[in-house]
């Protein structure tokens, strides 16, 4: 069952508020799985509805509700379990190794663009998910590398606005939260940052079109070999150049993930059109 999309943007901005008033980061996989848990959800109501229709014995009506839950998540299991390591893997190394002064510093830069860029994007997402399902059902193929390029482009404007933002205000916006003054030297791995906080904005993305189109089988691939791959480059990496070895593992994971979900995307265009 696809949610509807007013009923789905509706339930977007509860489940935003949520996320806000928890203080928690959030990602395309948180809502992914909060997606398919709202549609299952929907599913079971109506199941239960029709159940109580037709009189099913409660035996059968127990039965049948697992089975259909189950049925209906077991494509996005592994997504989720698999995806979890990827998203939570870089605060967990800093809080296992590093000092709390480079903790601090990269918890913040990363919550400013969590909330001033990934936002949007997440947004963006959330709005144009359920179109690209509708196009690519109507198999409207051109109106899906329309959607996407305009959220490609919405997105890097976005990007590059809070970049420019934090760069020239990065030591107040520290002062904001540490009530102390940073050097530049002392967030000298921030560039590093912006390039693979772009790629994972991307790759996101691109992300959206494999979800929408339920293609779960590439989406766990990419996502196993990423989480994978992120974990021996982070562990290893980090100890050997510290937090700027993390965010190059960063980097190289999110750009393969950025060239595998991007050539299967346009090899899968280029057979449907």
């Amino acid at each position: 069952m696809i949610l509807p999309p007013k009923l789905f943007l509706r339930s977007m901005i509860v489940f935003l508020k949520i996320i806000n008033l928890s203080n928690s980061d959030f990602n395309i996989i948180d809502l992914t799985l909060f997606y398919y848990t709202l549609s299952s959800i929907l599913n079971v109501i109506i199941f239960i509805k029709k159940g109580w229709d037709e009189k099913f014995t409660p035996k059968y009506y127990k039965i049948s509700l697992f089975k259909l839950w189950l049925f209906k998540a077991r494509k996005f299991w592994i997504f989720g379990l698999i995806g979890l390591p990827i998203t939570q893997l870089d605060s967990i190394i800093l809080g296992s190794f590093s000092d709390y002064d480079s903790l601090a510093y990269y918890s913040i830069v990363n919550k400013y663009f969590l909330a001033a860029c990934y936002t949007w994007v997440t947004v963006m997402i959330a709005l144009n998910h359920p179109i690209i399902t509708h196009s690519w059902e109507k198999k409207e193929f051109l109106d899906i590398e329309i959607i996407l390029k305009k959220v490609l482009f919405s997105a890097l404007i976005v990007f590059f606005v809070a970049t420019s933002l934090f760069e020239f205000y990065y030591s107040e916006i520290i002062d904001l939260f540490l009530h102390e003054k940073i050097s530049s030297s002392e967030l000298n791995w921030r560039y590093i940052f912006y390039f693979s906080f772009l790629l994972k904005i991307l790759s996101d993305v691109y992300l959206m079109f494999f979800i929408a189109t339920s293609k779960m089988q590439i989406i766990n691939k990419i996502t196993l070999v990423q989480a994978i791959l992120s974990f021996i480059l982070q562990l290893i990496l980090y100890k050997l150049f510290g937090l700027t070895g993390l965010i190059t593992a960063i980097v190289i994971t999110y750009a393969f993930s950025l060239l595998f979900l991007s050539f299967n995307y346009y090899k899968i265009i280029r057979i449907a059109t």
